[in-house]
């Protein structure tokens, strides 16, 4: 199994990137860097073939060079007369989209200049049809990189007339594999496991629900004990206050005896939902796939001297850190069962799931409709659940497999991920040697998480706000404050598992976090303190343009060495997230999205 990607070196784009900087910053240049300098010109391609009807099309970036020189006016087939100007493409734009920002798409858009050549371009404007592009410079010697490729599906299509009788067009295709994240989490398929529960329910197999309560049936029938794990089910003793496990059998003693609560681990409920997507979409999926492992879905291991416990483990449950406290031990530790650096173990409570599948695409008692029922927005759920109940430690994504032919092979990730051995490439910027067009850095903290986080009270002076979070005191309570606080707190606080409310505003984990980040950049560290393998957020979006190279990939971590100091001093990282390629006017350019994290 390939390595994960997210923080990962920088690999295929750095050659020529090096040989840029190498080139802005000599006295003398050769006929290599002149190439770039002067002759260098974009380049796009594009083809499209619609298979059920047989039907091609193909078209380009004019090059120049007049009639005789691949250039707009030169003779072409079709009905462009021999002084007609032949269709062209006009831009290229591919970024990476969707739900979690993973999905490749590309606006194709071109200019033909009769109603003859408009036909001879259909595959462009069919559905379905398979849509590929080519993309690179031309003679730009050494420093040019690599040519780039899009491969994908046409999903919609657009034309106007234009004044002169010719037709503008955007063709838009996306990624293919997209349709498993974007098909119906909960359809049922044919083919169907049945299983009678403990109060002889007969529970029926044939979706992804039904798969869960299966799981959920036999684990309530094999009785294991608490804390236990087998087969990726495991199940906990819960106290009965927080309610039974659905098909529980009924009480039999007291009132607040403990009660089986059945869990799944991450990489089996994506074994299960593929499966069930495979088997309602007949052999449309076949090659398509998710991929939850321990050797793709890495994360940082919690250290030695910190714990980490669910937030609210009627949801998810953190195996080997932590005890929640009392009689009971909730995370799994029976079994010797440790997540280490993997997220794929991490266990969800299969009620919990079933619940949140069976709600999905209903609509509610106000009326308004709650979010579909495709495989994203199941995961989103998923996703969101973790992220919030391990204080934001965890960021899981779904990201597609950079390598080329593996367009229908999606990975989930943490995107908080770092491999300490990474040293990020640096995006010069400025100097003599800067291979940057802009560059920018924003903060983004939302406004309601801002003043949780900077401002607290100080006892002495009554009322009086302090900058606690950037200061590095912990700021002090007001005890003639606290009456008015109470209200206040509420929305930040975690959700009571009985509960059917979900939390208003900025939770507190949330907002804990983005403290402990500000500290980390503002304020030294504690004697003694371990910051090893921490991957803290931090809210700053870094992004640049550069001319344009092809090879970035999500993950990919970068710098610039035109940062202020404090950034510097707390070796800032930035991940990159979102790659976008615009090509136009026989020009190409590159912009990096990213994330911010600091590495130590």
């Amino acid at each position: 199994m390939a390595e994960t990607i997210f923080y990962s070196q920088v690999g295929a784009p750095a050659g020529a990137l090096d040989a840029r900087k190498g080139i802005y910053s000599a006295n003398f240049r050769n006929t290599d860097a002149h190439a770039w300098l002067i002759k260098k010109m974009a380049y796009a391609n594009a083809s499209a073939n619609h298979k059920n009807s047989g039907r091609t099309a193909a078209i380009g970036i004019p090059q120049g060079g007049g009639i005789r020189g691949n250039g707009l006016y030169e003779p072409g087939a079709g009905s462009a007369g021999k002084w007609n100007p032949k269709p062209h493409i006009t831009s290229v734009k591919i970024s990476s989209e969707g739900d979690f920002g993973s999905i490749k798409k590309c606006e194709l858009a071109f200019t033909v200049y009769n109603l003859g050549d408009l036909e001879s371009k259909q595959a462009f404007f069919d559905l379905g049809a398979e849509l590929n592009v080519r993309y690179g410079w031309n003679n730009g010697g050494s420093a040019a990189g690599g040519a780039g490729n899009f491969k994908g599906i046409v999903y919609n299509f657009s034309y106007s007339v234009t004044p002169v009788g010719g037709f503008d067009c955007v063709c838009h295709g996306m990624s293919q594999g997209i349709t498993i994240l974007s098909a119906q989490a909960n359809a049922a398929a044919e083919s169907a496991e049945k299983i009678t529960d403990e109060l002889n329910n007969t529970i029926i197999g044939n979706s992804l629900a039904g798969q869960l309560k299966l799981k959920a049936a036999a684990g309530l029938k094999a009785a294991q004990s608490h804390g236990s794990i087998s087969n990726d089910i495991g199940t906990l003793m819960l106290p009965s206050s927080y309610g039974a496990a659905e098909n529980a059998p009924p009480p039999t003693g007291e009132a607040e005896a403990d009660k089986p609560h059945i869990y799944i681990t991450l990489r089996y409920f994506v074994k299960l939902l593929v499966s069930r997507l495979r088997a309602a979409a007949g052999s449309t999926l076949d090659d398509v796939n998710i991929i939850c492992t321990p050797e793709v879905s890495k994360i940082n291991a919690v250290t030695d001297n910190a714990k980490l416990v669910s937030a609210n483990y009627m949801e998810v449950v953190f195996p080997g850190y932590g005890s929640y406290g009392g009689d009971h031990d909730y995370g799994f530790a029976e079994s010797g069962i440790q997540m280490g650096n993997d997220a794929s173990s991490i266990m969800l409570n299969i009620d919990w799931l079933t619940k949140q599948i069976d709600e999905m695409g209903k609509t509610k008692d106000d009326n308004q409709k709650s979010i579909d029922m495709s495989t994203s927005k199941l995961l989103g759920i998923v996703f969101d659940s973790i992220h919030n109940n391990s204080g934001t430690r965890f960021k899981l994504t779904v990201v597609q497999n950079p390598a080329k032919g593996k367009e229908k092979e999606f990975w989930i990730q943490d995107l908080n991920y770092i491999d300490q051995r990474i040293t990020p490439y640096v995006i010069t910027a400025v100097t003599n040697n800067s291979i940057c067009r802009s560059i920018s850095l924003q903060s983004k903290v939302p406004s309601a998480m801002a003043t949780m986080a900077f401002v607290g009270t100080d006892s002495t002076v009554s009322g009086k706000a302090n900058m606690g979070a950037l200061s590095g005191k912990e700021p002090k309570a007001d005890p003639t404050a606290m009456e008015d606080l109470t209200e206040a707190k509420k929305p930040m606080d975690a959700k009571d598992p009985k509960s059917e409310e979900a939390p208003v505003g900025p939770v507190s984990a949330n907002v804990s976090a983005l403290q402990a980040a500000l500290k980390r950049v503002y304020v030294e560290a504690s004697p003694g303190s371990n910051n090893k393998n921490e991957a803290i957020p931090y809210p700053i979006d870094f992004s640049c343009t550069l001319d344009g190279v092809e090879g970035f990939i999500f993950g990919n971590v970068v710098t610039t060495n035109y940062l202020p100091k404090v950034y510097k001093n707390k070796k800032v990282a930035f991940t990159v997230t979102k790659v976008e390629q615009n090509i136009s006017a026989n020009d190409w350019t590159t912009t990096l999205q990213t994330v911010c994290r600091l590495l130590t």
